[in-house]
């Protein structure tokens, strides 16, 4: 084979696997699209089975360390209706910083999770709003008697070589 040939061959073989396995990365990097919640109304107290109002501990920075140097974490809530037959109906996902202030709203109307369905709403680890000690209140409601749903914040935070991953679990303060 010629020598210039091997000259622009090579460059254009390793260009075209750089750029192969980019494509195959970003695609395992992204979650297949989700059809949309269906927006559903409150359901009226007269005909509310049952319901709570859970509280969840997220920790989207902790101090780590001799020096006490802050590690941000990224937070996601998930919520997961663990009935087989019954729907719920998530009216509330707040976000609330270390001084109970709420931060945010997660949802922009109440949605209907179906029977084994759920939900996850993420905050960044550069979202710094919610500090040492933020939280989340999640409300949810049933026309029917149901099992309550898994509500659960998994936080996530890398460094350099260093990790952390760990779950917390939703506590109910209010049921009715």
């Amino acid at each position: 084979m010629p020598r210039h040939l091997l000259t622009w061959l090579l460059p254009f073989v390793l260009f075209t696997l750089a750029v192969g396995c980019d494509r195959e990365n970003r695609a395992l990097n992204q979650l297949p699209p989700r059809e949309p919640l269906e927006v559903a109304p409150r359901i009226p107290p007269a005909m509310k089975a049952m319901g709570q109002l859970v509280y969840v501990p997220v920790y989207s920075s902790i101090q780590e360390g001799q020096k006490g140097r802050l590690f941000h974490l990224s937070a996601h809530l998930s919520v997961r209706n663990i009935s087989q037959k019954n729907s719920i109906v998530l009216a509330v996902a707040d976000y609330y910083d270390s001084n109970g202030k709420q931060v945010r709203r997660l949802l922009e109307a109440p949605v209907k999770l179906g029977p084994m369905a759920s939900t996850d709403f993420f905050i960044r680890s550069n979202d710094l709003a919610g500090v040492t000690g933020a939280s989340f209140l999640v409300e949810w409601e049933a026309e029917n008697p149901t099992a309550p749903p898994v509500v659960q914040a998994v936080m996530l935070g890398t460094n350099g070589g260093q990790g952390i991953s760990f779950v917390t679990n939703g506590l109910p303060v209010d049921s009715h």
